[in-house]
């Protein structure tokens, strides 16, 4: 027997009223389990690098990343607009343009703050000791190996007046050879294949599950991407498995070409720094396996003492093609410029305490001077 009180209108209105409802319990009870730990990852997460078209990633632009590197003091760096860790030291009406590039170690992973870095340590020296008015760009990136530092020294070469780039390089190419030896990652790491590559992929197929309204403004979405991304990553297709097959990291058979692949790297941002009239400097970094001092403890970033032996290995031999091979670049060789000490000038492998930071500095400042003191003479 059919009530008279729901008529169809009635029985559809209703229908979406409790529906509607619904749906705003489900959302307030999403909202609710996100602000709890019951979610995994329920805090949001500190994005710390940014897709980039070309380069594979950025630092997240106007942010802290932290590089303490299991330091128990809390070491912060904080980059600028343009995602660049900043260079504190201010000149006014900077006459000479100097751009820094690097991995990890120019950045100022181990530095204390923004103002002990390499490249900030580098512009107060050029500043106050030559009594030069210099403004330091630090573009270096950490992971960064000199495909992506010639690609981001391009980019800032667009909008910029640039008198002097300085490369401060060498470790990541040898680490990506040693880890990663197929010839496709002497451009751009494995992991923006294992991360990025398949997330596009799949975009291009149309497999995008949900609309990024959903996935950033209603707690439902947010909370489903959350419980499911450890499946997520567990299901992550292996877009370049055809480009790994029989790869053998730590063999030493592929130095030779992996290293005239990072010389050709060095020779086109040597032609960038040319072609605006920049005066190039190449210098191969320093780092603990070509220190006097080499550590004889196992840094926490590598597993076993042979682990560590091998790294010291493939990093020399690496070191001593790229020298071979860069005599046209005038490469200045810094590898020692750390060495007759026993201070602690590292924090790990490689990357530079704040006294370290302070002797490269030093050195740099000597390697740049002349061409500070003859091709850019400034007003003292």
């Amino acid at each position: 027997m059919n009530n008279p009180n729901f008529t169809p209108c009635k029985t559809v209105l209703y229908s979406i009223i409790l529906t509607g409802a619904l749906l705003i319990l489900v959302e307030i009870g999403a909202r609710l389990v996100l602000a709890t730990s019951l979610a995994t990852g329920a805090s949001a997460p500190n994005v710390e690098n940014w897709f980039h078209p070309f380069t594979g990633w950025v630092h997240t632009p106007l942010t802290k990343i932290d590089v303490s590197k299991g330091s128990p003091e809390k070491k912060l760096i904080e980059t600028d607009a343009d995602g660049n860790s900043i260079t504190p030291f201010s000149a006014t009406s900077p006459r000479l343009q100097v751009v820094v590039t690097g991995g990890s170690t120019m950045f100022g992973v181990g530095s204390s703050s923004n103002a002990t870095t390499v490249p900030s340590l580098l512009e107060r020296k050029i500043n106050q000791t030559l009594a030069v008015s210099a403004e330091v760009t630090n573009l270096a990136q950490r992971g960064y190996q000199s495909f992506q530092e010639m690609l981001r020294l391009r980019e800032h070469l667009l909008t910029h007046h640039v008198d002097i780039v300085v490369v401060v390089s060498g470790r990541n190419d040898a680490y990506y050879s040693m880890a990663q030896p197929e010839p496709i990652f002497a451009t751009i790491p494995k992991r923006v294949w294992e991360n990025a590559v398949p997330f596009v992929r799949d975009s291009e197929q149309g497999k995008t599950a949900m609309t990024p309204f959903i996935l950033k403004n209603l707690g439902i979405g947010r909370l489903i991407v959350r419980l499911t991304k450890r499946d997520a990553e567990s299901r992550k297709p292996k877009a370049y498995r055809a480009l790994t097959e029989g790869s053998k990291p730590n063999d030493p058979s592929n130095i030779e070409s992996r290293a005239n692949a990072t010389v050709q790297h060095y020779l086109m941002m040597k032609a960038l720094a040319d072609s605006v009239g920049a005066r190039f400097v190449l210098v191969l970094q320093p780092t603990a396996f070509t220190w006097s001092h080499y550590p004889g403890k196992v840094s926490t970033l590598i597993n076993s003492q042979k682990d560590l032996e091998g790294h010291r290995t493939y990093e020399n031999r690496f070191y001593d093609v790229l020298r071979s091979k860069m005599t046209p670049l005038g490469v200045i060789d810094l590898t020692a410029a750390l060495n007759g000490t026993d201070e602690p000038l590292y924090v790990d492998y490689t990357h530079y305490s704040d006294q370290g930071a302070e002797i490269l500095s030093e050195a740099l400042l000597r390697v740049l001077e002349p061409a500070i003191q003859h091709g850019f003479a400034q007003k003292r």
